[in-house]
C-alpha cells in the first residue's frame, strides 16, 4: 500500500520543506499540499518542494475552480509537472465555502456542473487544444496554452456526494475519499465509482483511490480524541447528506453539531460527539491499533492511504512526530 499525506504549509517555507524532506527519507509516497484557507499559496510550495526533492510525488489537493479559473490551475499545474519531472498529481473539489470561496465573492454554483467542466477544460488545455467553456462559476474564451505539458498531469477528484463518486469513474484519474473509516461504507462509495467506470468504457481499476483520513498515533487515544472532536465535528457538518445517511447521522444530529459550532468555543464533550461517531472519520490509537484500520481499509479497496493533518489541528498535534511514528509504527507493516 503507497503512503501519503496533507500538510497545510502553516510554518515558514523553508521549515515546511524541511518536514518534507524528513518524510521523503521516512519512506512516504506522496505529500499533498490543499489549497486552503489564506496560508501560503500551494503551487509556490509545491515548487519550492519540487526544487530541493527528488523521489516522493508532489500534489496539490485541493484546489478548486471557484477561486481559481480552471485556464490559472491548468497553468500552474503543466509548469509543476515540468519542475517536479512528473511527479505532480492535481486534485480538485469543492473548496472551502465558508472559509475562503464566500469571503472572495465566489458563486456558489452546482460543485459536478462545475467541477466536470473544469476537469474538461484542464485536461483538454494540458493536451494542447483550445477551449471555450461557460458555467456559473467560470468562463474561459479561445484560451490555448502557450506552452506544451511536458508530463501527464493525473487528475483526482475529492468528493463525498455518491454522484460525484460516478464522475471520478468516469472522467478522473483518481478518488481522493475523505474521512471515512468504515471499509463496508468505503466499499459502497466504490461501488458508484464503478457505476461511473462503467458508463465510458472504464474499468474501476483505472481509478486510483486514495482515502484521506485524521490519522495520529497516540498512546493517550482518550486525551487526543477530546482534543479533536471539534474539528472532527466541522468536517461532519461539510460531509454530503447522502454520506451522512450512509453513517448513520440524522438531521436532528446535524442541527445540533451545527448549532454547537456557531455558538460555542472549546472542545466538544463526547455526550455532543460520541467515540462512535469519532472513530468513523478519524483513526486515533496506538500503532497496532492504527494498522489494523488501515489494513481493513485497504482490503475494502484503497490503494494509497493519505495521511490527513487538519491546519484547525495544528496547535494541538506535532504533525512532525505523527509522521514519524506512522513511518516507523504502521507503515512496515501494511508494505
Amino acid at each position: 500500500m503507497e503512503f501519503a499525506f496533507g500538510l497545510v504549509p502553516t510554518s515558514g517555507l523553508h521549515e515546511f520543506s524541511n518536514l518534507i524532506g524528513q518524510a521523503e527519507q521516512w519512506g512516504f509516497d506522496t505529500a499533498y499540499v490543499p489549497d486552503q484557507g489564506f496560508h501560503r499559496d500551494p503551487f509556490v510550495a509545491l515548487s519550492h518542494l519540487a526544487t530541493r526533492l527528488s523521489r516522493i510525488n508532489l500534489g496539490v489537493a485541493v484546489t478548486n475552480p471557484y477561486t481559481r479559473n480552471p485556464v490559472q490551475i491548468a497553468r500552474a499545474a503543466g509548469a509543476s509537472a515540468d519542475l517536479s519531472d512528473g511527479r505532480f498529481i492535481l486534485g480538485l473539489g469543492a473548496g472551502e465555502v465558508g472559509g475562503l470561496r464566500d469571503r472572495l465573492g465566489a458563486p456558489r454554483a452546482p460543485f459536478l456542473t462545475v467541477v466536470e467542466a473544469a476537469m474538461q477544460a484542464i485536461r483538454d488545455l494540458l493536451d494542447g487544444r483550445t477551449v471555450s467553456a461557460e458555467t456559473p462559476a467560470f468562463t474561459i474564451r479561445d484560451v490555448r496554452l502557450e506552452f506544451d505539458s511536458p508530463h501527464p498531469v493525473p487528475m483526482y477528484l475529492a468528493t463525498t456526494a455518491p454522484d460525484g463518486f460516478r464522475l471520478a469513474g468516469r472522467l478522473a484519474d483518481g478518488l481522493i475519499l475523505a474521512d471515512v473509516t468504515d471499509p463496508a461504507i468505503i466499499e459502497k462509495c466504490l461501488q458508484s465509482v464503478a457505476e461511473g467506470t462503467a458508463t465510458n468504457a472504464r474499468s474501476p481499476q483505472d481509478i486510483k483511490v486514495v482515502t484521506w483520513i485524521t490519522t495520529i498515533v497516540t498512546d493517550d487515544a482518550a486525551t487526543t480524541r477530546d482534543h479533536l472532536r471539534r474539528v472532527m465535528a466541522m468536517t461532519v457538518c461539510a460531509f454530503h447528506r447522502e454520506l451522512r445517511e450512509m453513517l448513520g447521522i440524522d438531521e436532528s444530529r446535524m442541527a445540533e453539531l451545527q448549532d454547537a459550532l456557531a455558538n460555542t468555543t472549546g472542545p466538544f464533550s463526547p455526550t455532543l460527539f460520541p467515540n462512535s461517531l469519532f472513530d468513523q472519520v478519524a483513526i486515533v490509537g496506538d500503532a497496532g491499533h492504527c494498522s489494523e484500520q488501515i489494513r481493513a481499509i485497504e482490503n475494502a479497496g484503497s490503494h494509497q492511504y493519505a495521511v490527513r493533518m487538519p491546519a484547525a489541528a495544528a496547535a494541538l498535534v506535532d504533525y512532525s512526530t505523527n509522521l514519524q511514528r506512522i513511518a516507523e509504527g504502521v507503515m512496515p507493516s501494511l508494505r
